[in-house]
This record gives structure tokens, C-alpha cells and sequence, in this order.
């Protein structure tokens, strides 16, 4: 059989799955990976492995029991959601997501999983590559370190498929349980992702019997399925999807906490080494956590126990110094060319450090821009505000940006100086070469070039201590009595 296979696919991701061995609330497919939910991860990937032809569905539980649908509503409007109301298994879960999209527009399929969040666009590549060339019904198999809890591919030697390189003949996926002890010595497991001629596999879907046991239906079924149909053309085009990707953790699955940590853990050190070769120096790689969001250039050196959150940006020759926390959030946290930044910083969401500019010891930032060169060396809190070139904010230091309703901006001038604890009540602006006295409280704007005191006067009382409490300081201890006197 000759297939002639155009470009669109429909990409089916289960998510209606209960999740119950992660003892949570929160849907499976929205826990974390580097501050990203699972299935974000997996539709992004799909999205950057596909074309502007294809489709993405997504089968999830119903809204009144879950908030999965509501949330890719709001945030991949493009997604279609199809609803899943009973657990019947990734058969059933593929056939709905099938019945959605016309066979004619969207000829072949992959179905992925939303619980594993590491799976890479390479992968998916592939996926589609074996069904253009004619894989009828595929499996993505893989060699784990430890096989144990996979399903088993049994292959045969003795079936062909059209010439395509890494697919191999597929004669069952038999689950470990129901595996015999010769079944279960195969090095190749089923990694959950199939894909193949959307038709085909909806036509068969819909002839599957449910499990005896769980009475589900399973999508590792189509392959006995096809088998038992006594096509020739249809056998010929089962096959197992060798990926060349060697890294298992690919596949990884998550079903409990313990698998979630685990899953961090790998894509963690994936991207430690991405970085590392990509031109970015990590002092002590096992200590240094980034986000799914963080976008660094070369000649970035990055020191022990750095925390990247969300949306984060650091430019060429820019140093982030130990036990820092860059959280951007939503709103972003971009570090200029050559900034310093911490020890024992907080950088915040809405922050922007510009070229050479300085964020030190214990310093708090929040959406605040620092322009080149401007300095906060320690223990400050610079929040909704802007400070200019060259300028210095001294320790201590605090914008009032607050008043328990709203929040006001303050705006530091070029090559200002702000003393230590001062503290400037916004809304306020000090202007550029002002000089702002330490200890000042600042509640009116400081014209360019002007000194700014605000200081209760200084009183000294000589003789105020009396004589008895001098003396007392004075007198030596009482020596203490030892148990032998």
C-alpha cells in the first residue's frame, strides 16, 4: 500500500488521567517542572516540532471536576479540549481526541502524554518523519536503565516494514504483568507515544475490547489488533520508533512526587550542560537551579546556589555572585552586559540592571530599573523605581513605594548619591548630582544638583547616666562557688 501522507498532524495529548498517586488538588498535568506546568512543556514542544497546518488536542477531565480545561482556555486558546468524563484509558482517551479532527485534513497522528515533561522536539520530529514515510501504526521504544514497570516490545524478525530507517517490526507490547519471564528479558519498552494513519487507528480503536481486569480500554491493543486483522499492507506498517536521542530521562513519567523530583532533577542537569556548552560558566553546576524561561549569553559566570524563577534574561560578561534569587516572574528580569549581581540578592520581577550596573549584599529589587552603571552595594530595598547613570543608593536605603492602597514610583537622577538609611517616600523624584543626607527621610522632590537634610537635631545631656548604674557596669563579677567549697 502506497501512502501519499501531506504535512498536517493531529497531536492528541492525554490529560484527563486522575493522577491520584500525587495526593494533590492540583491536576497532574499542571505540577512543575522549573516553574513551568507539565503539560506546558509538552505543548510547547509540539507546537515547536509542528507546522502552522496542525492540530492540538487535548482530552482532560470535565470542568465541574477539574480546572485543567478552564486553564488552556485561558492560555492555548488554540488547543482543542476535548472532555474525557469517565477513566477509560488511553484507548479511549486517543479515540475521542481522534473523532474531533477530520481524517481527510489531518491524515496521521501522534499522541503524546501530558506527564512527561522532558520529551523533546526531536523526538516529535521523528514521529513525524516515520509517518510521512508510510509507518501506519508506530511506537516509540526505548532501552531504560531499568525496565522494570514498562511495557515490553516483542519484535519479529520475520515481518517487514517499508524502508525506514530506526523503525523496527512490531509484533506486541505485552505489559509487564502479563509478560512471561522470556517477555520480560526484551531490552526494549514502550515509552507511552504512538503515532500512525489517523483513520486507521480510529477504525480499529473503535473494534477494541476492554480490559477483563480494568475494564479500559488500551491503546498498546491496536498492535494485536492490526495483527488479528489479517491485512498484510496493515501489518507491514506496525512498527516499533527507534529515536536517536540515547537519553532515556526523555521518557520520563511522572505519577508521584518522587517521579516529579526526579523529573526536575533531569531537566535541571540537561540544562546545566546546554548552558556550560553554550558558553556559560557554572561554578558549581549541581547547585545552580534554572527556570523553563531563562535566556543567558555566552561569558555569563554564574556562582553556587543560584535560583533563576521565571521569565529571566542575562546578557554577555554579566557575574550573578552566590545564594542569589533572579525571580522574574511574568514580568521579566533582564541583567545587562557585564552587571554584577548579589552575594545574597533578590532580584524581583520587573527588574532591569543596566550595562556594568551593580546589585549587591543583601539587596531587594522590584520592578525598578538601574541604568549603566548605577549602584546599590548592600542592604537596600529599591522597589517601583528608576535610577539613573552612575548613580550610588547607600546601605540601608528604602523606597517607600506603598501607602497600603497603591503602589508609587520614585525616580533617582543621574549620578545622584543617596545616604545610608535614608528612606524617600514616593511618589518623589531626586534629580540628577543630588546629594540626599544619610539618615534622611525625603517626602518632596530634590532638585538637580541639591543637598537634601532631614534630621532631628542632636542632643547630648552630660552627666545624664547616674554614678550608682556607672559603678555597677564598672564592678568585676562575682566569682561563681565551685561544687568542692
Amino acid at each position: 500500500m502506497t501512502l501519499d501522507v501531506p504535512q498536517p498532524m493531529v497531536t492528541v495529548v492525554l490529560a484527563a488521567g486522575q493522577g491520584n498517586r500525587m495526593r494533590s488538588t492540583l491536576p497532574k498535568p499542571l505540577h512543575q517542572i522549573a516553574g513551568k506546568p507539565m503539560i506546558a512543556h509538552i505543548l510547547d514542544s509540539a507546537v515547536a516540532a509542528g507546522s502552522a497546518e496542525d492540530k492540538i488536542v487535548a482530552v482532560v477531565p470535565s470542568p465541574e471536576t477539574s480546572p485543567l480545561s478552564d486553564w488552556l482556555a485561558a492560555r492555548y486558546p488554540e488547543v482543542l479540549r476535548v472532555v474525557q468524563s469517565n477513566a477509560e484509558g488511553t484507548g479511549a482517551a486517543l479515540r475521542l481526541g481522534l473523532e474531533a479532527i477530520d481524517p481527510a485534513t489531518h491524515p496521521h497522528f501522534a499522541m503524546l502524554n501530558a506527564d512527561m515533561p522532558l520529551l523533546d522536539g526531536d523526538t516529535l520530529a521523528r514521529m513525524r518523519h516515520v509517518v510521512i514515510e508510510g509507518c501506519l501504526l508506530g511506537f516509540v521504544l526505548f532501552a531504560p536503565p531499568n525496565p522494570e514497570g514498562y511495557g515490553r516490545a516483542i519484535i519479529s524478525s520475520t515481518e517487514t516494514l517499508p524502508a525506514t530507517s530506526g523503525v523496527l517490526p512490531l509484533k506486541a507490547i505485552v505489559e509487564q504483568k502479563d509478560a512471561t519471564s522470556e517477555q520480560r528479558l526484551a531490552t526494549l519498552c514502550n515509552s507511552g507515544l504512538c503515532c500512525g494513519n489517523s483513520a486507521l487507528a480510529l477504525q480499529t480503536l473503535r473494534t477494541l475490547q476492554p480490559s477483563a481486569v480494568t475494564n479500559e480500554y488500551y491503546v498498546t491493543e491496536l498492535v494485536a489488533a492490526l495483527h488479528a486483522s489479517g491485512s498484510t499492507e496493515a501489518v507491514a506498517g506496525v512498527g516499533g520508533i527507534l529515536p536517536e536521542e540515547t537519553d532515556s530521562t526523555i521518557f520520563l513519567g511522572v505519577n508521584t512526587r518522587a517521579d516529579l523530583a526526579a523529573a526536575e532533577a533531569a531537566w535541571q542537569q540537561r540544562q546545566r550542560l546546554r548552558w556550560m556548552e553554550a558558553g556559560v560558566t557554572l561554578v558549581d553546576p549541581a547547585s545552580v537551579w534554572f527556570s523553563a524561561d531563562t535566556v543567558l549569553q555566552s561569558d555569563v559566570t554564574i556562582e553556587p546556589h543560584v535560583i533563576m524563577r521565571g521569565k529571566v534574561c542575562i546578557e554577555s560578561g554579566a557575574n550573578i555572585r552566590a545564594f542569589t534569587v533572579l525571580d522574574g516572574g511574568e514580568s521579566g528580569v533582564h541583567i545587562g552586559v557585564s552587571a554584577e549581581i548579589g552575594p545574597f540578592a533578590h532580584v524581583r520581577p520587573g527588574t532591569k540592571v543596566g550595562e556594568r550596573a551593580r546589585i549587591g549584599r543583601f539587596v531587594e529589587t522590584k520592578n525598578a530599573e538601574l541604568a549603566a552603571g548605577a549602584k546599590v552595594p548592600h542592604l537596600a530595598y529599591v522597589g517601583d523605581a528608576s535610577v539613573g547613570e552612575g548613580a550610588n543608593i547607600g546601605a540601608g536605603v528604602i523606597t517607600c513605594n506603598y501607602d497600603g492602597v497603591s503602589k508609587h514610583r520614585t525616580t533617582i537622577g543621574e549620578r545622584a548619591f543617596v545616604g545610608s538609611n535614608a528612606a524617600l517616600v514616593a511618589p518623589i523624584a531626586v534629580g540628577h548630582d543630588a546629594y540626599v543626607g544619610a539618615g534622611t527621610v525625603i517626602s518632596e522632590n530634590v532638585a538637580p544638583g541639591a543637598l537634601a537634610l532631614a534630621r532631628a537635631p542632636m542632643i547630648v545631656k552630660e552627666g545624664y547616666t547616674p554614678k550608682s548604674a556607672r559603678d555597677k557596669r564598672k564592678a568585676p563579677p562575682s566569682p561563681k562557688a565551685t561544687p568542692h567549697e
